[in-house]
């Protein structure tokens, strides 16, 4: 949140009254954050207002309110703007992972997968992808793969090949894993499994029928 500067020269009596009216741009980080806005936690975030009083005198002759040319030494009044806080929300990035319902037994089968950043203006640079070792199938390829920098409102997908090896009937695929960040900072996102027909069918593991 950026501050301004706007110096209004009013003389003002007893009867005044103002108001004001201010417009804020709330850009969002690129990870989900409940933070305060306010004078709680940014000493700037105040209205200042630089002020003097004027005095006047009652004239002699007729009695009528004069001004006059003495005044108030100079005061400043910071009215704080109250504490903004950002909605909670989850993460701009989300995970599809969409499995085939029924796979051969030694014969590959591709699981596709869809990640998309949905933030309006930060590009999304660090993402990785991983997969937990499994008994029951053989995957192709690495087990570690970094996802390239997604642009906002960018979409990327992948196919995943594995290798049912182990034996046949209703097997739970290892878990995929989505990651962003790096160091103290990586946190796990959700991979929503969907269905053929886009429905929605868990959050993490998923399983396949695995014919002879």
């Amino acid at each position: 949140m950026s501050h301004s500067s706007i110096e209004l020269m009013i003389d003002w009596n007893e009867g005044t009254v103002y108001s004001l009216a201010c417009k804020f741009a709330l850009v969002p980080s690129r990870r989900p954050s409940t933070t305060i806005l306010g004078p709680s936690t940014d000493p700037s975030a105040f209205i200042v207002i630089k002020w003097r009083r004027y005095f006047s005198a009652i004239s002699k002759s007729d009695h009528k309110l004069t001004s006059s040319d003495s005044s108030s030494p100079l005061t400043t009044t910071y009215l704080p703007i109250p504490p903004l806080l950002l909605p909670p929300q989850d993460s701009f990035i989300t995970a599809h992972l969409t499995p085939s319902p029924t796979a051969r037994l030694n014969y590959p089968t591709t699981i596709s997968l869809s990640i998309s950043n949905a933030h309006p203006s930060a590009t999304a640079t660090q993402l990785a992808i991983t997969i937990d070792p499994s008994s029951d199938f053989i995957w192709q390829g690495p087990k570690s793969v970094h996802v390239p920098p997604l642009a906002p409102g960018q979409r990327w997908g992948a196919g995943l090949e594995v290798v049912p090896s182990g034996s046949t009937g209703n097997l739970e695929l290892p878990k995929v894993r989505l990651w962003e960040g790096e160091g103290d900072e990586r946190e796990e996102l959700d991979v929503v499994v969907l269905g053929r027909g886009g429905e929605r069918v868990e959050i993490g593991g998923a399983s396949i029928l695995v014919l002879p």
